[in-house]
């Protein structure tokens, strides 16, 4: 366990209270996609246990919300420089994700066709393929994502995302047809590669070592200079996703300007950039927007791989409807979304 876990557990102990526990989780969860460094996560962690033990007060007496506390928190941090960390897709996250995917469609293609098999016959290699690049593509769709968004227009970073993840589609629907010219096999293959796939992921987590954390820091050490203030500040803002290219842009220019006015240091102004990119609010617009087209692309993902296949049988049919009917419905929950955000700024 991790000092933070314990600090999380230490929340419950504190009052004998499991929701106290709750809200430390939280706290922490906000925090850490927040960017905030380990070492600063547990330490804010650490000042508001002690408060909750020595008062004995819940914490949402103390504090209100964990989302409210904690989004103060990097306000207050990022504003004194403390350390945040510039997280990136390792090969060991890749890996584990992917497998671990894959597993779990495995498991599903069991489910499938727990009504409809031969239980003689031979497992085949094209259909086993299917799970792995299944699996693999979404992941490698978000890597060239984060990687590319950071230093190009987010437009750029959909069609590089998308052509990186065209051939996974490509290969798995050539995979499950090609698979689909023997006869369906039992139930208890797939469980065993599902097996094989989880077990595969653990050894992977194991063996493929993390890539060190990328500290971004304001303060300690030489002084951060403007430019590297900027690129530090403009890709922290591009990843998040929830901004547009242009929006991007504004916020560089008044960071600029409003230093220029002080006659100081960025970093000095407004502390870690990757902090003061994390505290903004964001554009539900853009949110919405950017979510619907990963939405609707999900569902031509799902179209092209189950493509002629939909009257094979009544049980395949019904859960192919199923997917597609709840990809279809996130993408239009967030056209809808999208469109209500744009109308209520008429």
């Amino acid at each position: 366990m991790t000092r933070t876990s314990d600090l999380v557990e230490d929340f419950g102990l504190a009052r004998g209270q499991q929701a106290d526990a709750s809200w430390g989780a939280r706290l922490a969860w906000q925090l850490t996609t927040a960017r905030l460094e380990a070492g600063e996560v547990d330490r804010v962690l650490e000042t508001a246990l002690v408060q909750v033990r020595d008062s004995q007060e819940a914490p949402e007496d103390l504090f209100g919300g964990a989302d409210s506390w904690a989004a103060e928190q990097v306000t207050r941090l990022s504003e004194q420089g403390a350390t945040f960390v510039d997280e990136r897709t390792d090969p060991n996250t890749f890996a584990v994700v992917s497998l671990g995917m894959a597993g779990i469609i495995a498991l599903l293609f069991a489910v499938m066709l727990w009504f409809k098999y031969d239980d003689g016959a031979p497992f085949d290699g094209w259909l086993a393929a299917t799970p792995v690049l299944i699996g693999a593509g979404p992941v490698l769709l978000a890597v060239v994502w984060e990687r590319v968004v950071r230093k190009h227009p987010a437009w750029l970073a959909i069609i590089a995302a998308g052509a990186a993840a065209a051939p996974c589609v490509g290969l798995a629907t050539y995979c499950f047809y090609r698979g689909q010219e023997a006869p369906h096999r039992s139930p208890a293959w797939w469980v065993a590669e599902g097996l094989l796939l989880f077990g595969l992921a653990a050894l992977a987590a194991r063996v493929i070592p993390e890539a060190s954390p990328r500290c971004v820091r304001a303060s300690g050490g030489r002084a951060v200079t403007d430019a590297e203030w900027i690129a530090a500040a403009e890709a922290a803002l591009r990843e998040r996703s929830d901004l547009s290219d242009a929006q991007v842009g504004e916020v560089l220019d008044e960071a600029r300007a409003h230093a220029a006015q002080a006659g100081t240091l960025l970093a000095q102004e407004f502390g870690n950039p990757v902090g003061y990119a994390r505290q903004l609010p964001g554009d539900q617009a853009v949110r919405h927007f950017r979510k619907a087209l990963l939405n609707s692309f999900l569902v031509l993902c799902w179209v092209a791989i189950t493509w002629g296949d939909w009257t094979s049988s009544l049980w395949g049919s019904a859960w192919r409807a199923a997917a597609l009917a709840l990809f279809v419905w996130q993408s239009a929950r967030n056209w809808v979304g999208w469109y209500r955000v744009r109308a209520a700024r008429r």
